[in-house]
């Protein structure tokens, strides 16, 4: 996310690096904070969030996040020199995002009985082929990957992936033991 300053000020080095390249990222439950800004390469993390509302209006697919203040983090008050500016309010956050649902779980008893991927709506990127007709499942992403022991010259490697209907149909997922579900695999090179 590029951010727009609504003065022209000089921005501390460390920070000027990173400009084009920090994201909003969401943390998970029970930590002091909700939401951080930080660089998406290094995990620097500038500011915390604090005080900011979400409101999601599913008619329009809209998710904004208002209200927040920009709090100077530890790591980045340190960076600077300056580690008792830690928590001070730098200025002010809001984000208006539009939203298309990439997966609808259907629960029974809390329990996953299927999942349906909709179609990607004709939302397609350098990196991904143009829609097909009907579902097509592709990996958009691969986030994880462990290695399970070696024999010999093979080794044994469970991937992690993110999947995405780049169709024109939903895509249904169905829990174990129903045969009625894509599958993705990895070759071996």
């Amino acid at each position: 996310m590029g951010l727009i300053p609504q003065t022209r000020v000089a921005h501390p080095a460390p920070f000027a690096a990173s400009l084009n390249q920090l994201v909003i990222e969401k943390l998970a439950p029970g930590e002091q904070f909700d939401l951080v800004v930080r660089d998406e390469r290094s995990g620097f993390v500038f500011f915390n969030i604090a005080g900011h509302q979400y409101n999601y209006d599913a008619d329009a697919q809209s998710l904004t996040i208002h209200g927040g203040r920009l709090l100077i983090s530890k790591e980045f008050a340190t960076a600077l020199g300056r580690p008792s500016d830690a928590g001070l309010v730098a200025g002010k956050i809001s984000v208006r995002t539009t939203m298309q649902p990439i997966q609808i779980m259907q629960l029974v008893n809390g329990e996953p009985k299927s999942v349906v991927m909709p179609p990607l709506k004709g939302v397609v990127s350098s990196e991904a082929p143009a829609l097909v007709p009907g579902p097509d499942v592709i990996v958009g992403d691969l986030p994880d990957m462990e290695q399970f022991g070696s024999f010999g010259t093979q080794v044994g490697l469970g991937v992690a992936t993110t999947s995405c209907n780049n169709g024109t149909q939903p895509l249904d997922w169905f829990a174990l033991r129903s045969t009625d579900h894509p599958v993705t695999s990895a070759g071996s090179h």
